[in-house]
């Protein structure tokens, strides 16, 4: 079976497991992410902000959430997901 050629612009080169997305939160963040989990939200991934600074995204069916290196949330951030049709 033939692969398809990745595009330039993809920069995943696997899919991390919450234990690698986990690792890279404060205890801020922790603590909302527990929250938001009792809440139905599912950690989706943690992309790095600036240095250290890392934002954690949760999705809930269509619903996406933010959180902060401070453990602040926006419930709408304006981040394009490549699930998103």
């Amino acid at each position: 079976m033939a692969q398809a050629k990745k595009d330039d612009t993809e920069r995943r080169s696997g899919q991390r497991t919450f234990r690698e997305h986990y690792a890279n939160l404060t205890g801020e963040q922790i603590d909302k992410v527990y929250t938001l989990t009792k809440m139905g939200f599912e950690l989706e991934f943690v992309r790095a902000d600036s240095g250290e600074n890392h934002i954690a995204f949760m999705r809930r069916d269509s619903e996406v959430v933010s959180v902060n290196y401070f453990g602040e949330c926006n419930f709408a951030p304006d981040i394009p997901l490549r699930s998103d049709p």
